[in-house]
């Protein structure tokens, strides 16, 4: 019988904080967003935060890196 592990919940916030802390953004970073991204609604805070990312991306600031 195997036991199962608990995968810890990264919040939308964390996630940003992190790209946005370390100047990158990875494609599993893309990928955790995207599939955040395609799960419904998203109130005025959390389109603020997908906004940060993508005016950081537009302004240079991020680096996109594999």
């Amino acid at each position: 019988m195997s036991v199962p592990t608990a995968v810890p919940q990264v919040t939308l916030q964390q996630v940003i904080d992190q790209i946005l802390a370390s100047h990158k953004i990875t494609r599993q970073d893309q990928q955790h967003l995207m599939a955040m991204f395609s799960q419904g609604t998203f109130s005025r805070e959390e389109q603020t935060l997908f906004n940060r990312v993508y005016e950081a991306l537009r302004k240079g600031l991020l680096r996109v890196i594999d």
